[in-house]
């Protein structure tokens, strides 16, 4: 193979490498390789092109193609079976996007409020004080969270949304506060938004965290319930797959 052939080819599999998220440690070790004798660089692939490569570019919609489990990796990672191609799940970002839209639709049926169970107080920060005003405290309003002044810098959460009764749903809440106060969210559809991202990510399982095959086909059910499979509340994809031709194309069988 020609040097320009190699760079090519070099190019073009560190792309790949890129593109999918390899573990760190086996992209150094193939970057190592293939830069014994010659140099190349490599640029990061965006969300969005990840995202077309797997279901625009098929004509899917934001379906979620059809794939058999095979296993996890790194305790982090779902690989699975596709035709032609085996794809690679985040565990965390595709359970964030199952929660996310679960608490959404539970946000749009669930309208009831409740005095918590536990007392919450929040202590503000002298800006999250002076922006303590009838503005913010409508927005606060808007997602379910009646709150009053309680002495200093301290405010009183007086009732919450129905479904954040839980004592460990106390950080949730927090959050939305100090978010809404500290003009993280201009308007009451972002302050939701962000509420409800919030709420999923708490509630969704962790990378190294170890899944069962039960579980991982309960996940990817639930995920192909989704509206929106392609990618998590934040942004990241929750899915990626390596075709057939990347795969030839990395091992040098075709392609160079």
């Amino acid at each position: 193979m020609k040097r320009a052939q190699r760079v090519r080819w070099a190019q073009g599999l560190l792309l790949q490498v890129t593109r999918h998220s390899i573990d760190k440690e086996v992209r150094r070790l193939i970057t190592h390789a293939i830069h014994q004798d010659i140099c190349v660089s490599v640029s990061k692939i965006d969300t969005l092109e990840l995202q077309e490569r797997l279901f625009d570019n098929e004509g899917l919609s934001y379906k979620l193609p059809e794939m058999h489990p095979i296993g996890q990796v790194l305790q982090t990672y779902v690989l699975c079976d596709g035709i032609d191609c085996f794809y690679i799940l985040d565990q965390h970002a595709a359970a964030e996007r199952v929660n996310y839209e679960k608490t959404q639709a539970l946000f749009a049926s669930i309208r009831s409020r409740i005095v918590p169970l536990f007392p919450i107080t929040v202590e503000l920060s002298p800006k999250e004080k002076n922006n303590y005003d009838e503005e913010h405290i409508n927005r606060l309003n808007s997602i379910g969270i009646i709150t009053e002044e309680f002495g200093g810098n301290t405010i009183k959460v007086m009732e919450i949304p129905s479904f954040l009764s839980e004592k460990n749903d106390e950080e949730v809440i927090l959050d939305c506060v100090h978010s809404c106060l500290n003009d993280e969210s201009s308007d009451p559809l972002s302050l939701l938004h962000l509420t409800i991202a919030n709420i999923a990510c708490k509630k969704s399982i962790k990378a190294n965290h170890k899944m069962s095959l039960l579980e991982i086909e309960a996940l990817l059910k639930d995920l192909a319930k989704c509206k929106n499979p392609a990618n998590c509340p934040h942004g990241r994809p929750t899915i990626i797959k390596i075709s057939r031709a990347d795969i030839e194309r990395m091992f040098r069988r075709t392609g160079f």
